[in-house]
């Protein structure tokens, strides 16, 4: 029905150029340009050169080539010149006259074929073949059909270290890196290729998610302790420090190994329960300021212990007093250069600041007579509370006022003997800010046992 421009669409697209085949030039089929001045086509040309534009009709059909119904005329617009129902009529491929079925597409219409469009020859195309499909897929097949990578029956290079080869239009790809993270932050994962695979262990106290390796394994710190990583610091008075003491001088670079430190000081009541199951004695009763057995003051440092009580409850605990230098370093919190964990402002009694510390301004223990929770402040340099002020702490070393003329390089344990212990940090008695600096060092006898004496404990890094 709709001859006119199917038949000019198809003429030179669909036909095989071996047929040489024009459909203007069957006997049975007559065309009229009718918008052209003379009324005829030019010499020469082909039916599929008329404009979209240009008004031909079909004037003449043969009957028994396009049926028995030739249809309605159409007019030079395409319309129905007569019943506009009869216009999208499908033509089959078969009906056209003389032509080749084998050299047209497959299955083609002539309605499905677009005005102006070519009509892609071969077994199987389809007229009106959408143009703007990929090529990708005729890539991975020959000129005949055949898929380039059906001979190959694998891409595999054979290398434990890649994975993921394929073939792609007839050619292996390489493949990607294999990963070989095993989720074990405490291997060393890696891939040989002769092997595939490999995960070693790292060494005992490689830092992990959670905490430190231990045979392979991330653990998790000690409840209640950080840890310290192995490193180097300046022990002694800070640089620029107007009120660095003779016992604080000089000041030598020491390294030490990495080992854990309690968070905090060691409370009443977690004191209470060693006295319980016998591994502890009974701090003294030192007056009203005393932690022990006290409901209210039970999360509070426990006090009026001397050091030897101090040592025995480390020992309980599977742990040690800090060495002096192990103290000091850790007070710092890495930052050489500050005379407070803080940084170089005085100490104040406001437990939102970073400066605050439990000491006598404005009375003693800020005003309260006493010691606070052992968890007052803000946690500073490795997570630690209370590292100046509250209650002084017994550390492990003697005192000696030249102990830092030539002190061992790595992991100074102090003089081998003497008569008073070393105690850092400061209390909640200490009336004056130099007291509680990084670098401050005071010494009581070991058997001692004060309102502002407390400690924390340390154990040794895996």
């Amino acid at each position: 029905m709709v001859l006119a421009l199917a038949c000019c669409a198809l003429a030179v697209a669909c036909i095989d150029e071996r047929a040489a085949l024009a459909l203007f030039d069957h006997p049975d089929v007559a065309v009229e340009a009718t918008d052209r001045a003379d009324g005829a086509l030019p010499d020469g040309v082909a039916s599929t050169e008329i404009p979209t534009g240009d008004a031909g009709r079909i004037v003449d059909v043969g009957q028994g080539d396009l049926g028995d119904d030739p249809g309605p005329e159409m007019d030079g617009a395409g319309a129905d010149a007569s019943d506009a129902e009869a216009a999208t009529a499908d033509l089959a491929i078969d009906d056209l006259p003389d032509a080749d079925p084998a050299e047209l597409a497959g299955d083609a219409t002539l309605t499905d074929l677009p005005a102006g469009e070519d009509i892609e020859t071969g077994d199987d195309a389809a007229v009106g073949l959408d143009q703007n499909a990929s090529p990708a897929a005729d890539a991975a097949v020959d000129a005949t059909g055949v898929d380039l990578c059906a001979a190959i029956t694998t891409c595999d290079d054979g290398d434990p270290c890649t994975f993921g080869e394929a073939c792609v239009a007839g050619a292996c790809l390489p493949g990607a890196a294999t990963t070989c993270d095993d989720g074990n932050d405490c291997t060393a994962d890696m891939c040989d290729p002769a092997s595939g695979c490999t995960a070693t262990a790292l060494p005992a106290g490689a830092t992990c998610a959670v905490g430190l390796c231990t045979s392979g394994t991330c653990k998790a710190p000690p409840k209640g302790m950080a840890w310290i990583p192995a490193g180097a610091f300046v022990l002694g008075c800070t640089a620029g420090d107007v009120a660095c003491q003779p016992a604080e001088a000089p000041t030598a670079t020491v390294q030490l190994s990495g080992h854990y430190l309690g968070l905090r000081e060691v409370t009443a009541a977690e004191y209470g329960v060693c006295v319980s199951g016998g591994g502890c004695g009974p701090p003294a009763a030192c007056g009203a300021a005393v932690t022990f057995i006290q409901p209210a003051k039970a999360t509070h440092p426990v006090n009026c212990v001397t050091w030897d009580q101090a040592k025995d409850y480390c020992a309980w605990q599977g742990g040690r007093l800090p060495t002096e230098a192990e103290w000091e370093r850790a007070a710092r919190g890495g930052k050489p250069d500050l005379l407070f964990g803080w940084g170089n402002q005085p100490p104040g009694c406001d437990p939102g600041l970073p400066s605050f510390a439990v000491w006598a301004a404005g009375g003693l223990g800020c005003g309260l007579d006493g010691t606070w929770p052992a968890q007052s402040g803000l946690p500073l340099g490795f997570g630690l509370q209370g590292m100046a002020g509250n209650v002084r702490e017994w550390v492990a070393d003697w005192f000696a006022a030249d102990a830092y003329t030539q002190p061992p390089q790595t992991d100074p344990k102090g003089p081998l003997a003497g008569s008073h212990r070393v105690v850092r940090g400061g209390g909640f008695e200490s009336g004056s800010p130099i007291a509680l600096r990084n670098s401050a060092r005071g010494a009581e006898k070991p058997s001692v046992a004060s309102s502002s004496l407390g400690f924390r404990c340390a154990k040794d890094g895996p």
